[in-house]
């Protein structure tokens, strides 16, 4: 009966030379003794075959698409089907499968016509002898291939890697750059700032907004560090600083990158202890800390 199941059967079960292992078997045969015929000389090399039988167009689709196959072997000619149509078929899906013709009626001129359409080997039914060499140097080659195939897609990850590591270092770059110019731009604000405050009375309005624009300056400072930390340009200079001062002053900035959703709390208290650490980079790890958090409370949280 032809269809589309894999069935080992008791045929298959026993060998009569040392195990070559399981193999899965696609026929494309009108012919059920001739199928048998073929999975016992498979049996006598040392197979354990798994198989299935296809005699349409329309089966062999079906068996290709729910099915993985070690080989094809295919009769040349079937009253509605012949070797070149199931060829075409496994071609169209790019599949690496040795495909096999065993066939008592093809010429010369059509195996050879065969092979260069894309078969591997073609074997008559009266010299079955060659089927099980030719299935062991096909498969072995496939394995050849997949090993290739592998090797190349690995060496593209890798290149892939290779660039996307060279544009982040060219984004760190610049970062960098901008980060240097816009910190020697921030030094004059706040130098010139801090001269101005020194100036003008604590009680006067403009005190208080030149008081804000030193905090922006301050804030846009930080920035500047964490700019300069990520392109790996900063310079580091650890220091002694308190913790929980500085994660209060952030505050404003990690509510921004929060967003609504999460509330942000700062228990600790400035005073209760120092450590020695590059605050910029403190800085960045307790704003990756927050961004982190974030995206593990879609639905918000504190």
């Amino acid at each position: 009966m032809a269809n589309g199941r894999l069935r080992p059967s008791p045929i298959d079960m026993a060998t009569e030379k040392g195990s070559r292992g399981t193999l899965r078997v696609l026929f494309v045969e009108d012919s059920e003794n001739d199928a048998l015929l073929i999975r016992r000389q498979l049996n006598r090399e040392g197979y354990k075959v798994e198989h299935a039988r296809v005699d349409t167009k329309e089966s062999f689709d079906a068996a290709l698409t729910n099915g993985t196959w070690d080989v094809v072997i295919c009769d040349h000619s079937l009253p509605h089907f012949n070797s070149t149509d199931a060829l075409a078929a496994v071609k169209r899906r790019e599949l690496d499968c040795p495909f096999i013709i065993v066939s008592g009626t093809i010429g010369e001129d059509a195996a050879v016509e065969a092979m260069r359409a894309g078969a591997h080997d073609y074997v008559l039914k009266n010299n079955m002898a060659r089927l099980a060499p030719a299935i062991d140097r096909e498969l072995s080659d496939a394995e050849l291939r997949r090993q290739a195939r592998q090797e190349r897609e690995a060496r593209k990850a890798v290149e892939r890697q290779l660039q996307q590591s060279q544009k982040m270092e060219a984004v760190g770059r610049l970062a960098g750059g901008i980060a240097h110019d816009f910190n020697n731009l921030l030094t004059a604000i706040l130098g010139f700032t801090g001269l101005a405050l020194e100036r003008i009375d604590e009680g006067r309005n403009v005190h208080f907004e030149l008081e804000q624009v030193k905090q922006a300056g301050e804030r846009a400072a930080r920035f500047t560090r964490q700019l300069l930390a990520f392109s790996r340009q900063q310079v580091l200079s650890p220091r002694l600083i308190d913790p929980a001062e500085t994660v209060q002053a952030m505050a404003p900035m990690l509510k921004h990158l929060l967003g609504e959703g999460v509330r942000l709390e700062t228990p600790a208290s400035p005073g209760e202890g120092r450590v020695k650490v590059d605050p910029g980079q403190f800085e960045q790890v307790v704003m990756n800390l927050a961004i982190n958090a974030r995206d593990a409370m879609p639905k918000g949280g504190v």
